[in-house]
């Protein structure tokens, strides 16, 4: 009788993993563009969603070697080789993150450059965080990052 019921399920948990499977699809592209062994740290992947009012959700991507936020030059770039930003460690799951020229994409790939402020986050489990960040007019943002490569 139970195992009736999982395969009755089975539809619904194929249609969720559709569902959830185009997101990736951007990760794995980007990822795809750097061969195994060539990165040197990790790639992180960003959301950043204004706190408390209705505004653009932007969206990008970072590398993290040694301390350092890395970002791409241009868009074209292949490496990830602009320093952005410098991280210092608060505690055992937190990190300040200071940023400058910092950029982001929004819905139809408009470039959000120039960002500058204060990242703050915390460890949610491996290869997943989140937290706040201020930028330099003083808004706070949503920022959910998820490691896509090492």
């Amino acid at each position: 009788m139970k195992a009736m019921s999982i395969f009755r399920r089975l539809p619904l948990l194929f249609l969720l993993a559709f569902m959830l499977s185009p997101p990736l699809l951007a990760v794995d592209l980007v990822a795809a563009e750097i061969e195994p062994g060539e990165l040197e740290g990790a790639l992180w992947k960003f959301d950043l969603t204004p706190k408390g009012e209705r505004g653009p959700m932007l969206t990008g991507f970072f590398r993290v070697s040694d301390g350092v936020l890395y970002q791409k030059t241009t868009r074209e770039s292949k490496e990830f080789d602009k320093s952005v930003g410098k991280l210092s460690r608060e505690g055992r799951d937190k990190t300040r993150v200071e940023l400058e020229d910092f950029r982001a994409f929004g819905r139809n790939k408009n470039l959000h450059d120039g960002l500058s402020g204060t990242l703050l986050l915390k460890f949610e489990r491996f290869g997943n965080c989140s937290g706040t960040f201020i930028d330099g007019d003083g808004k706070n943002w949503n920022i959910r990052c998820v490691r896509v490569q090492e």
